[in-house]
């Protein structure tokens, strides 16, 4: 593990992954739902270096996050996301990561 951590290549990856475990609680979750090749498997399209500007989070956040389960977000995104969903407004947070979604698809 500690030569992951001194890799500077994997510091977006930690950072991303270091997100998702800090939501999983919010989503009352028991894990991320997701594997390192598979957070790597939905980020290829982001550079190491600007990895560290996105996080990771459930399209349905009722259910654990998966390959089929997740959005690509900007910080600034997932935390106006994360303020709907804490404030019981489930329906605006699916809402706007249904839209990243398609955004990030087209």
């Amino acid at each position: 593990m500690e030569k992951i951590r001194n890799n500077p290549e994997n510091v977006g990856f930690l950072s991303v992954r270091n997100i998702c475990y800090v939501d999983m609680k919010t989503f009352k979750q028991s894990s991320i739902g997701l594997t390192r090749d598979e957070i790597k498997m939905v980020t290829k399209s982001i550079s190491n270096s600007e990895l560290i500007k996105f996080a990771l989070l459930p399209v349905d956040p009722t259910k654990q996050m998966s390959v089929d389960n997740v959005v690509v977000v900007s910080r600034e995104k997932r935390d106006e996301m994360m303020k709907f969903f804490k404030n019981k407004n489930q329906e605006k947070y699916e809402k706007i990561a249904k839209k990243e979604k398609r955004r990030a698809s087209t």
